[in-house]
């Protein structure tokens, strides 16, 4: 997980810039200073009869396909709508490498050799839109990456008249402290930036947010609560951005 997009929904603007912080309890507690991940999501419904078993066995198909062909590694997740106003697509495939390099390299070789399997996809699902991005792992609580399935809500920000990424990278840095000293777990937070097939008019990046459990999700929200760390969230990121919720959706790795 911790390279996933690590979209949604819809991946990154520049590089982000990097938090260093000099005493031993900060750099325990910041931040996770991750490489830029490459990842590019595709926005799927099926086609007619079609369900997701049926997608699944070409999900199959393609990890054989991929464990010989892709010339880098690559994990993938489907999205799935759960708690959303407008559902626009019946889930999201999200595909990503260690950097963006890398899974640049990897669309190549889908181009160049998946046709033939590309075509067994397209019988199965209708997937209209693609979207590259690049993401950075903000958080993740130990052996996050090996959930195979979990909750995520996704929030689309843009970055305040006259502040900078860096401005939102010291405002995430703050927020994660508060985060960590009420005790939390089982999470973690992703920063996405659009590189390419997305309105960037829009919006500046995305912010996606992990539980490994409905459950979890729940009692760390009211681990908040009972901290009294809303308000103080709350103040220090809308002095940077303003975020609209996109909704929820459960996760699954296939990949």
């Amino acid at each position: 997980m911790k390279i996933l997009l690590s979209s949604v929904f819809a991946v990154s603007l520049s590089i982000m810039t990097c938090l260093t912080i000099a005493d031993d309890h900060a750099k325990k507690d910041a931040p996770i200073n991750t490489p830029l991940t490459g990842i590019n999501t595709f926005s799927c419904n099926f086609m007619p009869g079609k369900d997701m078993d049926d997608y699944m066995k070409v999900v199959k198909k393609y990890n054989e396909w991929a464990d010989e062909n892709n010339p880098n590694p690559q994990s993938a997740w489907l999205f799935i709508p759960t708690f959303y106003e407008d559902r626009a697509h019946d889930f999201y495939w999200v595909g990503a490498a260690p950097s963006m390099l890398e899974a640049a390299q990897n669309m190549d070789m889908w181009v160049k050799n998946g046709t033939n399997l590309a075509k067994q996809f397209q019988k199965v699902v209708d997937c209209d839109q693609s979207q590259l991005w690049a993401g950075r792992t903000i958080f993740a609580s130990d052996n996050f990456e090996d959930s195979p399935s979990g909750m995520i809500g996704a929030q689309s920000c843009k970055i305040n008249a006259g502040k900078s990424l860096s401005d939102v990278g010291e405002a995430t840095r703050k927020t994660e402290r508060i985060v960590m000293d009420a005790g939390l777990t089982n999470r973690a937070v992703f920063r996405w930036q659009p590189r390419a097939g997305v309105d960037r008019s829009k919006m500046d990046f995305l912010m996606l947010y992990a539980s490994e459990t409905m459950e979890q999700r729940v009692v760390n929200g009211n681990m908040l609560s009972k901290a009294n760390a809303w308000p103080k969230i709350r103040e220090i990121q809308r002095s940077v951005r303003s975020c609209q919720p996109l909704g929820m959706s459960r996760y699954i790795k296939v990949r």
